[in-house]
């Protein structure tokens, strides 16, 4: 049926052939006749540009490539990877649960960077502190002015603030520099100035930050599993504020620091390339008595922030998930700042640090979907008379349908099968004849809308039953190897209905702050204990120089 469909509507009908009676009328076959079409392999359509460990991870666990050159009506796809956004009319004619794919509408109103500072500007300003992870921001050219008169304040006050400038749509650290001076901002498109967070946690005297994976399998209600192992990417220089022309030194981007002279080298406590994993991670932290738990804990409060910001003005779509990519920073206070939300982090495997991690990421990430394949209760009921092969070519089923086509005043993509006629216009009454006004005769209103020649009467109310019955459907909340479950994660807030917007944030936001306040007290403490450590070696290495 060309419309979005429930979650359990295959529970509810039975598959239906093409087979007819006496009187022309399609038949329905029982899901336990031979002649019922069956689809037990699971297929994956992978775009052009596509990352290739999904296709090896998932041809491992037995998948079939999805052929884009076979056209034939038979063939069925049950994960669908793009790097880009899917239109409108392909996310309609998905078929959930045995069809997902890997983009929800709107899903850049966070991972673009003005939209991102947008939403958690409204956050902080309606819900306080607890949103005060991301540094003091401007959109240009919009509020170069508003940025100009603090430049000018803080050069009253005797302080030389160091800014960063990204453009607002672009990824792999293009067109990103540092600056001081305002004659060095130049940009040729919309671009954030931020604060320059010139006080992070250096490990060897290297900068550092992390990329931290996050599944989103549902909006409405929410679902997020964040990845229990993450990419810690460092620059190759050492850190030095007195030289921002290092890119180098100040950007940690793996696409920029690869090509540095300095990547393959044996950098002191860091080792060849630029990345970490979580477990080497953990070795520094525990080396320092630092519990790396507490940390996670604060950076699971940013994630839960930035989609809460967003979380109601994601419609529904059952067949869509999200696997984004949070780049966070750590200052030297162990404060954990949003750099940037990925729309499709990078999963090439480019050395043996991200093959220990995106191969397990991707075969956990499919696992937690639980994508089921096409079964013999799956629905294509066909009117009668109906004959496909008048179609001029064969329909894919990411086109539009017909009754998306009439309701927008196109003619049907195809020609009509036998048996139907299309309507002839009504001529125009004569100016000499006198016809008594008519009312238009009020149409009941359709919850769903589904194409009439596609379905039958009876079906169509199955239908509109399967799909009340899949808002009420509890969702599967269980996590596959390294991915948690980190929302909902009390009772409290697995009752609260986002669609409602500002209530249900709040109490949610309310439950967050509890937490968060106990963790950054913990966090203020083990920053007090590495400040004194760090004095304690620097006055040892000060009373003997040799060592």
């Amino acid at each position: 049926i060309h419309s979005r469909c429930g979650r359990n509507y295959g529970d509810i009908f039975t598959m239906t052939t093409r087979t007819t009676t006496n009187t022309g009328k399609p038949r329905l076959v029982s899901s336990s006749s031979s002649t019922a079409v069956k689809h037990k392999e699971l297929v994956f359509r992978l775009a052009e540009k596509g990352p290739p460990i999904i296709r090896n991870v998932l041809m491992e666990k037995g998948w079939v490539e999805y052929d884009e050159e076979n056209l034939s009506p038979d063939q069925h796809w049950n994960l669908w990877w793009k790097s880009s956004r899917f239109t409108p009319s392909q996310l309609a004619a998905c078929h959930y649960p045995y069809q997902h794919v890997n983009h929800f509408p709107k899903s850049s109103e966070i991972t673009k960077k003005d939209s991102l500072l947008r939403n958690l500007r409204r956050m902080k300003g309606i819900y306080g502190a607890v949103c005060d992870f991301i540094p003091d921001s401007y959109v240009l050219p919009n509020e170069y002015v508003k940025f100009c008169q603090l430049y000018a304040d803080l050069r009253e006050k005797e302080q030389q603030a160091i800014w960063i400038c990204k453009p607002s749509d672009m990824s792999r650290g293009r067109k990103i520099f540092v600056f001081r001076d305002l004659g060095d901002l130049t940009y040729d498109c919309t671009a954030i100035v931020q604060r320059y967070v010139d006080n992070p946690l250096l490990i060897a005297d290297y900068k550092f930050d992390l990329r931290v994976y996050v599944l989103v399998t549902s909006f409405q209600p929410l679902r997020v599993y964040m990845y229990r192992d993450m990419l810690v990417r460092f620059g190759t220089e050492k850190y030095c504020k007195s030289d921002l022309s290092n890119i180098y030194s100040h950007l940690t981007n793996y696409s920029l620091n690869k090509f540095a002279p300095n990547y393959d080298n044996e950098k002191d406590g860091i080792g060849e390339g630029c990345k970490w994993n979580l477990p080497r991670l953990k070795e520094f932290f525990d080396s320092l008595g630092v519990d790396f738990t507490l940390i996670q804990n604060r950076i699971e409060t940013i994630v839960l922030i930035t989609l809460l910001s967003i979380a109601p003005s994601i419609p529904h779509a059952a067949p869509c998930f999200e696997l984004y990519g949070f780049d966070v920073l750590l200052d030297q206070s162990l404060k954990p700042w949003l750099l940037e939300v990925n729309f499709s982090p990078a999963l090439a495997v480019e050395g043996e640090v991200d093959g220990r991690v995106k191969l397990p990421l991707i075969t956990d990430m499919i696992d937690t979907l639980n994508i089921k394949p096409f079964d013999e209760r799956f629905v294509c009921l066909e009117p009668e008379g109906f004959d496909r092969s008048a179609r001029s070519h064969v329909r894919n089923p990411t086109e539009l349908t017909a009754a998306s086509a009439a309701k927008a005043g196109n003619p049907l993509p195809y020609p009509l099968p036998r048996g139907f006629s299309r309507p002839e216009p009504k001529e125009k009454p004569q100016d000499d004849l006198k016809l008594p006004p008519c009312k238009p005769k009020p149409q009941p209103k359709r919850s769903l809308s589904v194409p009439s020649r596609h379905t039958t009467k009876r079906s169509v109310q199955a239908l509109q039953a399967a799909s009340q019955a899949s808002q009420k459907a509890p969702l599967s909340d269980e996590a596959a190897g390294n991915f948690e479950l980190i929302f909902p994660f009390n009772k409290n807030v697995e009752n609260q209905d986002l669609s409602k917007g500002d209530s249900a944030i709040r109490a949610i936001i309310a439950e967050i702050r509890t937490k968060e306040a106990q963790w950054n007290k913990a966090c203020k403490q083990l920053a007090q204990q590495l400040r004194q450590k760090a004095e304690g070696v620097q006055n040892t290495t000060h009373n003997s120089p040799g060592k």
